[in-house]
């Protein structure tokens, strides 16, 4: 049995991805990416325009508009009427299918229904920079509360390390307190050394002093006589 990995897809062309190597990329020799399409532009027979807007109006796509389009209109009223014409014009459609399959009205009921869904799909569309803006702040309202859950956890952390270092602060107390002790008895005991090793030194000074007149007495005791 053969065990190779087949892969789905065909690899792609050379001529593009070995132009991205890692030294090729560190040199800043790579491809440069295409300009930017400003302007009008075509795809897949299309024509669109970078100017216009993001959701273009159906005059500009010279359809027809069943609906009013002012400042207070409503929607979800427009998209009740539209779906009930949908559903009358389908009713109306299978009647005629049924009494006269070859009669020309039919395709004016099929293309009436294309434009009625258009305008409802327009209208829904109307809706997605809301839902744009809705899934941006509910994105950003989930980044928050994560981020909020780690510094809490990052506080908790904190607050448990804390009370560990009091726990051994107040165990070592005692044993500082008696090192603290015999540290001083061992000042006090190097104090009382170095006083007197002072005496010492001092009562060695008087003596060589007295024995130096000591010394000057024998000799002029000497010379009298």
């Amino acid at each position: 049995m053969d065990d190779r990995v087949v892969s789905t897809f065909p690899s792609p062309p050379s001529e593009y991805y070995s132009c991205y190597t890692e030294e090729s990329v560190r040199n800043g020799s790579t491809p440069k990416p295409p300009p930017v399409i400003e302007g009008s532009y075509e795809i897949y027979g299309m024509k669109f325009d970078t100017r216009d807007p993001t959701i273009r109006s159906l005059e500009s796509q010279k359809i027809q508009q069943v609906y009013q389009n002012d400042d207070n209109l409503d929607r979800l009223a427009e998209m009740r009427k539209i779906n009930f014409s949908i559903l009358v014009n389908f009713i109306e459609l299978l009647d005629l299918i049924t009494k006269s399959p070859f009669s020309p009205k039919r395709f004016e009921k099929l293309s009436h229904l294309g434009t009625l869904f258009i305008n409802i799909h327009h209208l829904i569309n109307e809706y997605r920079p809301h839902q744009a803006r809705e899934t941006l702040k509910a994105v950003l309202e989930l980044q928050k509360k994560q981020k909020l859950e780690a510094a809490e956890k990052i506080n908790k952390c904190i607050d448990e390390v804390e009370s560990i270092i009091k726990t051994c602060a107040n165990l070592l107390e005692p044993v500082c307190k008696e090192d603290e002790h015999e540290l001083n008895d061992v000042v006090d005991t190097m104090d009382v050394q170095e006083n007197v090793k002072t005496e010492i030194a001092k009562e060695k000074d008087s003596l060589q002093q007295c024995s130096s007149v000591n010394q000057w007495l024998c000799k002029i005791t000497d010379e009298i006589e």
